[in-house]
């Protein structure tokens, strides 16, 4: 039953958020993670659901309990903001986080030890200054492929589980790599999630195609990617105005990313919906779908959404279950009338950190263009 599900919810500058009763109550996580880190990156171990990794601005986590406790792994990341992880879904000793300044590091023993990966990637980039690692993921078919996408200096694929890598240098246009997907299909695709547009790929990345998701969807920027883990034909799409602020969408497609739906929610999202999460270790649920912006949370499952009351952000959550029906209902602690706005942009960036993403022989290049052979 959905009620049973357990939700965490990670912030930046309030820790995470978790919830056991599939979201009707919540509470902030204070036992081994600080209660106003930036968490940007949780994954889920793939077939115990108990087991968790999170990337905060003070380096990565484990939990064994479903994310009620939390103990950092001492890392080369202790100090580094990380905004991706990914495991390995045959091996989940195997784990990949992505960082800021752009960076990948790779375990291959549960996170006790990691090791850095000797990858090309720029030193500068243009809008955000500092490249940084917005996605990572295994291939489910083949988990010796790993993609990375970075914000913005394009995507990396490695064919040997990460120790050697390659840039992507055709086929996918745009630099401003927001997020990453693959679906098995039939056919496995591959997609590339950029600002305005969808590049899907059925030949392992060789080529690359535009979907023109901007003449499909409500709110053209794009962000958020999700392949629903019990339909693999059936993609997720989190969308908004900007980077933060003004409002959200989400859309659904369900032939592989190829073309898209607007989704009906119970209210307009108050921000870009940057991520969304579901989970198939447990057979008795009915696969909910949980998506949320910066301030605010949704969930569905095989009834239609709604929002549901949330932790402690800004805005209003919604909940439906086949079971109780769908209701709308505000935060307790929180509601829409009382509740400060989201934190600025500028609130939002991590701190200032001295290290930098080098290539391997020390010289640096600029994002956008293709870096020297070698």
């Amino acid at each position: 039953m959905t009620q049973n599900a357990t939700i965490c919810v990670g912030t930046l500058g309030q820790g995470i958020w978790r919830s056991s009763d599939g979201g009707d109550t919540w509470l902030r996580v204070r036992h081994g993670l600080y209660s106003e880190s930036a968490v940007r990156a949780l994954a889920v171990h793939p077939s115990d659901a108990r087991i968790m990794y999170c990337g905060a601005d003070s380096g990565v986590y484990r939990s064994e309990d479903s994310g009620e406790h939390w103990e950092r792994l001492d890392s080369p990341m202790n100090e580094i903001p990380i905004w991706a992880l990914a495991i390995d879904p045959v091996d989940p000793n195997i784990i990949f986080a992505g960082t800021r300044p752009a960076a990948l590091f790779r375990s291959t023993d549960g996170g006790q030890h990691w090791d850095k990966l000797s990858v090309q990637i720029a030193e500068e980039c243009p809008n955000v200054g500092i490249p940084r690692v917005t996605a990572l993921v295994v291939d489910p078919v083949d988990h010796q492929h790993i993609w990375a996408g970075l914000e913005v200096d394009g995507v990396r694929h490695s064919k040997d589980g990460g120790k050697t890598w390659e840039v992507v240098t055709s086929g996918v246009t745009d630099p401003d790599i927001h997020n990453l997907a693959i679906t098995v299909g039939p056919p496995k695709t591959l997609l590339t999630i950029t600002p305005r547009e969808i590049f899907s790929s059925t030949d392992n990345g060789a080529t690359w195609e535009p979907v023109q998701v901007r003449s499909q969807v409500s709110i053209p920027y794009c962000r958020g990617v999700l392949v629903k883990a019990d339909d693999p034909q059936v993609i997720y799409l989190g969308n908004g105005e900007s980077a933060f602020g003004g409002l959200g969408a989400l859309h659904r497609s369900r032939d592989r990313g190829q073309t898209w739906e607007t989704l009906p929610l119970p209210l307009a999202p108050n921000g870009t919906i940057w991520n969304l999460a579901t989970h198939a270790a447990d057979p008795a649920l009915p696969t909910p779908i949980f998506c949320w912006p910066v301030a605010s949370t949704v969930r569905s499952s095989a009834a239609p959404m709604r929002a549901i009351p949330g932790a402690s952000l800004p805005g209003n959550l919604a909940r439906c279950t086949p079971s109780s029906g769908c209701r709308t209902s505000a935060w307790p602690q929180c509601s829409r009338e009382n509740t400060p706005p989201p934190p600025a942009p500028a609130q939002l960036r991590p701190k200032a950190v001295t290290i930098r993403a080098v290539r391997r022989d020390s010289r640096p290049y600029r994002c956008g263009t293709r870096p020297p052979n070698g």
